[in-house]
């Protein structure tokens, strides 16, 4: 996917800074401007599909209180005579947060602010499979009591930082894709040729990737109640193009392949997102 130099940069200092420090360069680093923020977060996922999750999920409460807040999907979450009981099963970046942000299943949208301790059960997210180092947990609730004051409603780039990583993530799978061919190619001399058809498929792929990514940009400067059919549609797009591509190759008969460990993130971030997107 094309970006810029300025956002490249970005993105490449942040990647060797999470590698060298911890996911507070996440949480306090990621531009503020819609579209630099898109482009970062799915840089970060095309070389990282956890690391680009975990940039979406804690740059979008950045500034929200101190410490890594991992903000939820969509769970049973009710909060009756001021108390908060439910389950989220897929809770990215909460095996590392100080804070969650737990959304109420109300149809409100709102969040409510959890910290980790006993009233608060964290424990491996069931069958989750790709995205292994996205720290995605389940959290269950009991009766945490909140204030009326807690409420809040979600980031404008929660969804469209969710959809970002996605689409990230199947540039990883383009990018890794074409590394392999290329090596291929370097070591048959040739010999293993590249039929149109393929050629048209890693072109159609790279097409709508970038398509998915202003897409998105246009999604956040835009109406708010379009967003939702906008991201998840340039969720469905990004998630086609992988899918495609690994349809169209070899990866897919070796499961330990670069690529098909790339295309399970797509996967998983895909379900994740719709959870996260608000639906309209």
């Amino acid at each position: 996917m094309a970006q810029s130099t300025a956002t490249l940069d970005v993105a490449h200092a942040l990647f060797a800074r999470y590698k060298t420090e911890s996911f507070a360069a996440l949480r306090d680093s990621l531009p503020s401007r819609p579209a630099e923020y898109v482009a970062v977060v799915c840089e970060l996922a095309a070389l990282d599909g956890s690391l680009g999750w975990l940039a979406a999920m804690f740059g979008s409460t950045a500034g929200a209180a101190d410490g890594l807040i991992a903000p939820s999907a969509r769970g049973t979450g009710v909060v009756r005579d001021g108390r908060l009981t439910g389950r989220w099963d897929c809770v990215v970046g909460a095996r590392y947060a100080d804070l969650l942000l737990l959304s109420v299943d109300d149809g409100s949208g709102v969040l409510v602010p959890a910290v980790p301790g006993p009233a608060v059960h964290i424990e491996p997210a069931p069958g989750s499979v790709g995205l292994d180092g996205a720290g995605i947990c389940a959290v269950t609730v009991t009766e945490l009591a909140v204030a009326a004051g807690d409420l809040r409603p979600p980031d404008p780039r929660l969804a469209a930082g969710a959809a970002a990583a996605v689409i990230g993530c199947a540039d990883g799978v383009w990018r890794s894709h074409v590394e392999r061919v290329r090596a291929r190619l370097t070591v048959f001399h040739g010999g293993d040729e590249v039929t149109d058809d393929a050629a048209a498929q890693v072109a159609r792929a790279a097409s709508d990737i970038d398509a998915s990514a202003l897409q998105i940009i246009a999604a956040l400067d835009g109406a708010a109640e379009l967003s939702g059919w906008a991201y998840r549609q340039a969720v469905a797009r990004a998630h086609g193009a992988a899918d495609r591509l690994l349809a169209n190759s070899r990866h897919a008969l070796d499961a330990a392949d670069p690529v098909s460990l790339r295309w399970r993130d797509v996967q998983a971030g895909r379900r994740l997102a719709d959870a996260v997107i608000t639906r309209g």
